[in-house]
């Protein structure tokens, strides 16, 4: 916050009847100390500083109010004048960062106005600092998001606002200098924080003490270096009581390859803090964050996002598995590999997360859908295939395929097409239909046809296994229907272990 010599200028200014707050931030301050000193810090804030000088003139008072954060006083300033200086800052210092060595800094800067925003210098700088987060916060997401084409490297801005906002894992979004400027809802509830109370701290803001050093280390180094991270770390909540997160963190680069900031997932993993064998890392993220801990979070947003009960995608899930394990004993040869049997069964959960897309008024109508209305709804095969080609989930032209996102975009955009080649988006037929398309849609019919949804009462497992093995040969791979048959009644026990506010069908 504002210093006493900067409140004293403030004085002297006479305040006037109106003016301008400009809040300064410096990006990439922390990468360029690292890398080259304090020396060289202290002459890239010394170069910014006479850079705004240069254009809020003489008349504008400055000061710093942070480590790599100042701000100018413009008296008698507009909102079109606090516009106007605004991008001409951004562009002099572009301008000036164009011939600066990688990593390459830049600003980023909020405004405000007096009296609109407020009449005492804390206020007004307070107010001009959280339009900076919000203006961060805007340059990730667009960064992240495209309102056109998602395989252009980018996700859709719907697919974006709906996980953050409904995501169960707890999501974190910081600058590039480490400092956060966005949670979502379940990190709020995760850490007892909320968003306001995070703004400008650092993610370490919970650190109980008790992670080692090394880890700290640790994640910077491979954060400059490989651009990814995950581990576990011990947190304190507000509450006092301490809880382990496993927390994987992306860095996130802009299109002409400038640092924009860092998105870190989140979960409590207290329980099983030293089992392995509970760890999402394994069970889930196959140790890879950018790909798999970014696709589960969207799955389970586009489930909320449904309406869906929470127990569906786990259903799904172990019904997946049922039928991968009794392939592969019948001596299905895409099943023996276990690597292609695991990805399948992990992957089953993106089946549907498309519909983050369609409006939800259309997945949760309590009547029929017209035919244009489903020609919408049909379009989710797409939009889910396009999500899981996009480059934001799968990194780089040079980063090594991915067995688990291949085999979910297969899955998300075919899972309903069908044996006879009537189904859709892509009217394939038969062996052309990827084989993990069509194992998942007999475990997602079945699923759907034991629940009850707002058109339909749920049917008995008896009608739901007479009705998937009228429809060998017509629906589903008639090898596949014969190997459901013969693990029908371990369906039937995956469903009942795992009931949700539907009524189950009785046989």
């Amino acid at each position: 916050m504002a210093g006493g010599g900067l409140e004293r200028r403030w004085e002297q200014l006479g305040r006037g009847t109106r003016g301008a707050v400009l809040y300064v931030d410096v990006e990439n301050f922390r990468t360029i100390v690292d890398r080259g000193g304090r020396t060289a810090g202290h002459e890239l804030l010394r170069d910014a500083a006479r850079i705004v000088r240069r254009v809020v003139g003489e008349e504008a008072v400055t000061g710093r109010v942070g480590a790599d954060c100042f701000v100018a006083l413009i008296p008698d300033a507009t909102s079109d004048d606090a516009a106007r200086l605004r991008l001409g800052v951004l562009r002099r210092f572009d301008e000036f960062a164009a011939a600066h060595a990688h990593p390459r800094p830049y600003l980023t800067v909020g405004t405000a106005l007096w009296p609109r925003h407020g009449t005492d210098l804390k206020t007004l700088v307070s107010s001009a600092e959280q339009n900076t987060f919000a203006r961060k916060r805007d340059r990730l997401k667009l960064t992240l998001s495209t309102e056109t084409d998602p395989a252009q490297g980018r996700v859709p801005r719907g697919f974006l606002n709906g996980w953050l906002n409904t995501s169960a894992d707890g999501v974190l979004m910081t600058d590039a200098d480490l400092r956060v400027i966005y949670v979502n809802p379940a990190y709020e509830r995760m850490t007892g924080y909320t968003m306001s109370e995070w703004l400008g701290k650092t993610p370490g803001f919970i650190a109980a003490g008790k992670t080692p050093l090394k880890v700290y280390e640790e994640m910077w180094a491979s954060l400059n270096e490989t651009g990814s991270w995950s581990g576990q770390v011990v947190n304190r909540h507000r509450s006092g009581k301490e809880w382990v997160s496993y927390l994987s963190i992306t860095r996130i680069l802009d299109r002409s390859g400038r640092l924009t900031g860092y998105v870190g997932i989140a979960r409590n993993v207290t329980a099983g803090a030293h089992d392995e064998t509970k760890m999402p890392s394994l069970a889930v993220f196959e140790d890879v964050f950018t790909k798999e801990a970014l696709a589960y979070a969207l799955a389970k947003a586009a489930q909320l996002h449904d309406g869906d009960s929470t127990e569906h995608l786990d259903r799904v899930r172990d019904f997946t598995q049922l039928l991968v394990l009794a392939a592969a004993s019948r001596g299905v040869e895409e099943f023996q590999s276990y690597e292609f049997r695991s990805a399948v069964t992990l992957a089953s959960i993106l089946h549907d997360v498309g519909k983050l897309a369609i409006p939800q008024s259309l997945l949760q109508k309590p009547g029929p859908l017209t035919p244009q209305e489903f020609d919408i709804v049909k379009t989710h095969t797409i939009a889910g295939r396009d999500l899981l080609q996009s480059t934001f989930l799968r990194g780089s032209s040079s980063t090594p395929p991915s067995l688990f996102l291949d085999t979910a975009v297969a899955i998300a955009g075919s899972h309903h097409e069908k044996w006879d080649g009537s189904g859709y988006p892509d009217g394939l037929a038969e062996r052309d239909i990827p084989i993990e398309a069509r194992l998942v849609a007999i475990a997602d019919v079945y699923d759907a046809l034991r629940s009850r949804r707002p058109y339909k009462e749920p049917w008995s497992h008896a009608d739901a296994v007479a009705y998937i093995e009228s429809q060998a040969g017509k629906h589903f791979d008639p090898e596949l229907v014969d190997i459901f048959l013969s693990v029908r009644d371990e369906f039937d026990e995956a469903f009942r272990r795992l009931p949700d506010g539907y009524r189950v069908g009785t046989a």
